[in-house]
This record gives C-alpha cells, structure tokens and sequence, in this order.
C-alpha cells in the first residue's frame, strides 16, 4: 500500500488533507529519492539553482518516495540508510497562480475568499515581525566551514506586512482597481504551498503529519523568488508533533527555540527537495509517467469483524527517470548540468480554479539562504523526526 492510501485511512489525517488528497495527481518518485540520495554524490543543493523548474505541472499533486539503502556523498562517503531516518515520505503540493486570484476580483465570494486569505496571511506574519522586534526570535548560530548559513531577514519580513497591509486597506475601502493592480505587479507567476508527510514504518498507523509546510513564489519561467544573490526565498512553519514539541521551547530562551528550529528545517529539508526535484524532472522530455491501478484485496477475516467496507485502491502514477539519467551519466550529470539536459518541457494540465488555501496555525518565518553552498549533517533534536546522518541537503 502506498503511503497517499494510508493517509486517506489514517484517522489523524484531516479531512481537508484528505479532499485534497483524492483531488490531487498521485506520482510515485521512488526513482527520483534513489537519484537524490545514490545516483549523485551531490551533497549540498540549493533551490534556486539546483531545481531550474519549480513551475507547478499540476494544480494539485502528491508526490511521494520511499527510501533508497544506501547514501551515496562526495564529502561522506557512502554510507547504509537506517530505518530511523524514515521509511517513506509524501508531500502535499497546492498551486494557486496569479490569474487565479485576478478571476477572483470578478465575484463577491472571490473578493471574500481572497480578502480572508491576505487576512490569515498577516496574522501569521505580524506575531513573527513582533518576535524578531522584541528579541524573542534570533538567527541560528552560524555553521561554520564550507555550510549554507541562512540568513533571517527581518527586512523582508517588514516588506511583505506592509504589502499585505496596503491590500487589505484598499480592499476595506472598496479600491478593487488598486487591488487589481497591486496582484498584477507580484514578480511570481505561482504560489506553491508544500505539506510534508513522513512514515517510519510500514504499518498503516505510522504516518505522521502534516509535520511542515513551506510556500515558494515561482515565477513565470520556473525560477524561484530569490534575491539579487540568488538566494531562494521563502516562508515555512512547523505543524503536528514538531509544532507541539517547538512550542514549549518557544517560552524558553530565544537561541535554544531558534537552534531547535533549525535543526529540524535541516532535518526534514532532504524529503522537500525530492519533492522539488520531482518538479523539476517532469518538466524533461525524456521521463515517462505510467499509471498504475492495483488490484482490490479480500477482506481479511478481522476486517469484517470489524465491519470494514471493501475500498477500490487509489491509483497513481509512477514516474520512470531512467532515459534521463542516462543523459545526465553520458553528460558528465549531476548538479548543474540538469540546466543542459531539460531540452524540452511537457505540456500539463492546471485546472483554473481558485482555491483558498489551508489556514495555518502559528507563525511563519521568512528566510534567505546567504550562499550557494551547502547545509551542515545535523540530527534532530527530538524523537519521532528522522536522524540523517549524512546528505543532510542544502537548504528548503
């Protein structure tokens, strides 16, 4: 049973995931965590050049993978997969392009939708910007050596409170006009949100989750919001289990919440990328999508006693990047030399329908990567989240 099944039975699961789930385009990348983690010794990736299409190819996707068995690093070595790093992941892709909330403006329940959703967006932002202000957020220590060191910018964080607060004034004063303007002039043609999903075992009470969810504006031509270094930008917020265990550090001192914090953004930021490099190879020409319809199992005799319902299996699709990596082995691949290889792009449906995006429940933090170099190998600080020894991957 794959892992999107599990979570449409997982009683934990909420039913708004799990609409979302039934709506969303199934991909198995399997293939793609096998490339990531043993097919490169590339151990430090960074979003806004190591991914050169984040477009969104559906509106609504899942993608999930399931362990390799070994790492393979040019700086580690190669080194076995331990069952404590997860067994498999999924993440939950919803994009919303800027068209979409342009169509909104033509309808009083698309101006509603739209107003609640700038609305919940500064109440998320203005906690964090008072944190950063009164010293109860802080940068994380610095890595030191050849590492991506992240840099907190409450400046960006000041840009965008005030962009949305000019939204909503001009909404509150009926300046529709304004608005209108004001969404045309966004640099990004899409915002993706991105829910992560992580199992540690094959049982189908494992999954946990949602446990992170980050956001990336995309631009017309797949590239990343970034800055004028080339620096990805983004916003993310821990959920779940991580969320719970975050908050009671957050009445502790700064440094140790925001140490803790980032520990575990580098310790779930491998299973994004797969997600993020999945993206991207389905923009290649030379990758194939097979569907797959497993066949209904019989009830097991506990299962009736339970009084169970016989369930058709979810399909999906799995995604073959063998002709690719053949490219990228004969071209020398790996790291940038995907930009070489992607010669052509597909043609994939994006429903044009404007969907209001989950509410989120705490603050969200918005980061810059300062470099092009990597992150440090660092376990998690806690229980439950996966230990990564090596290949702890460049920044979400």
């Amino acid at each position: 049973m794959r892992l999107c099944e599990k979570l449409l039975r997982c009683p934990s699961i909420s039913q708004q995931c799990k609409d979302l789930l039934h709506q969303a385009q199934r991909i198995v990348a399997d293939n793609v965590a096998e490339y990531y983690y043993s097919g490169t010794d590339q151990e430090y990736w960074h979003i806004a050049t190591d991914f050169p299409n984040l477009a969104p190819p559906f509106e609504i996707c899942f993608i999930e993978c399931r362990a390799p068995k070994t790492i393979v690093s040019r700086e580690f070595g190669t080194t076995p997969w331990s069952p404590s790093m997860g067994y498999e992941w999924g993440t939950l892709c919803v994009a919303t392009r800027k068209s979409q909330r342009l169509e909104a403006l033509a309808s009083l329940e698309g101006r509603h939708l739209l107003w609640k959703e700038i609305r919940e967006d500064l109440a998320c932002l203005l906690p964090t910007l008072r944190d950063w202000q009164a010293g109860r957020i802080i940068a994380p220590p610095k890595l030191e050596g050849d590492l991506e060191r992240l840099a907190f910018s409450p400046e960006v964080l000041e840009q965008e409170v005030e962009r949305l607060r000019q939204m909503l004034a001009w909404m509150q004063e009926g300046h529709w006009d304004q608005v209108q303007r004001g969404l045309e002039s966004e640099p990004w043609e899409w915002t993706t949100d991105l829910l992560l999903f992580v199992t540690f075992g094959r049982g189908k009470r494992d999954p946990l989750g949602p446990l992170w969810w980050t956001r990336l504006r995309i631009r017309e031509d797949g590239s990343v919001r970034a800055t004028d270094q080339e620096a990805a930008l983004w916003e993310d917020q821990p959920l779940g289990m991580v969320n719970e265990y975050l908050s009671a550090l957050h009445t502790q001192d700064a440094a140790t919440y925001a140490s803790t914090l980032h520990q575990a953004r580098l310790s779930l930021a491998p299973f994004l990328h797969t997600a993020l490099l999945t993206i991207s190879f389905l923009h290649c020409r030379n990758i194939t999508l097979q569907e797959v319809r497993p066949s209904a199992k019989p009830l097991a005799n506990s299962q009736k006693r339970r009084g169970e319902q016989r369930r058709a299996p979810l399909s999906y699709h799995v995604l073959d990047i063998r002709p690719l990596r053949e490219t990228l082995r004969t071209e020398g691949g790996g790291g940038t030399r995907r930009h070489q290889a992607r010669s052509a792009y597909l043609s994939r449906p994006f429903c044009p329908l404007y969907r209001a995006r989950p509410v989120r429940q705490i603050q969200r933090h918005l980061l810059a990567p300062a470099t092009r170099a990597g992150q440090h190998r660092a376990g998690c600080a806690y229980e439950g989240l996966p230990d990564q020894p090596a290949r702890l991957r460049a920044s979400p």
